[in-house]
């Protein structure tokens, strides 16, 4: 189950699946967030939580799965990876802040 993941995800099939349309769609993702800055502050405050990042994420690339060859878990493997991916860069991005503070 996981090679299968690892294969699909650096170029291996199913093609449709694989690394570079996962960042493009976090990124495209991130910066769609900006649209609802306006919302309440506790409201978006929920979505810094790893939890709610990995269920945005996994909806995320559950709708982009519409070839019926990846199997379901790819979804949740992706949102789990880049959770965990995402949560690094902001803890380097925090250290590097209070670093220059």
């Amino acid at each position: 189950m996981i090679s299968k993941y690892l294969i699909s995800i650096s170029g291996g099939e199913p093609k449709s699946h694989n690394i570079s349309i996962g960042i493009q769609l976090i990124i495209g993702a991130a910066f769609a967030g900006y649209t609802v800055t306006h919302m309440p502050e506790q409201f978006l405050k929920i979505f810094e939580h790893p939890l709610m990042q990995f269920l945005v994420y996994f909806v995320l690339f559950k709708q982009t799965q519409v070839d019926r060859t990846i199997p379901y878990y790819f979804a949740m493997f992706d949102a789990l990876l880049f959770t965990i991916i995402i949560n690094i860069i902001i803890y380097i991005f925090k250290k590097m802040t209070i670093k220059e503070e």
